[in-house]
């Protein structure tokens, strides 16, 4: 089951009813992108904070969280272990960010993706000196 396509390029907002039948059917949110995107909205504006707010929030948050994750990495290079849990965790956090925020400017998560494969495939086309690795890789 896919999103109605009256959200294609926009927010798109599924029912709980196609939500649930995802999750019934198909996935559970954390394993489509897209489902867990509308999970986190549905989690996130639980309260109905106005949409500026919201927006502050979630970039604050996901600045915090990716601190976080830079010191579980400063630590394990520091200190050559790493707290594994802990990481994950934070990892976790920036995702939640990182969609919070596309879901306030209509993005799915699929769009993030897609826009970062592009991306990357766009800078291998053209010679990008960073990914010439992916040459010897493939």
């Amino acid at each position: 089951m896919a999103c109605s396509d009256s959200c294609e390029g926009s927010g798109c907002r599924m029912t709980d009813k196609e939500i649930q039948a995802r999750r019934e059917n198909l996935l559970t949110p954390y394993e489509d992108f897209d489902t867990f995107g509308e999970w986190v909205e549905k989690y996130w504006m639980r309260n109905n904070p106005p949409k500026e707010l919201d927006q502050a929030i979630a970039t604050l948050g996901l600045g915090g969280e990716t601190g976080e994750v830079l010191e579980k990495l400063k630590k394990e290079f520091r200190d050559g272990t790493l707290a594994r849990e802990a990481a994950l965790a934070a990892l976790g956090d920036v995702v939640l960010y990182v969609i919070t925020i596309a879901r306030a400017y209509g993005y799915k998560p699929s769009d993030i993706l897609k826009a970062t494969y592009d991306e990357l495939e766009s800078q291998t086309v053209r010679g990008h000196p960073e990914r010439k690795w992916r040459d010897d890789a493939y």
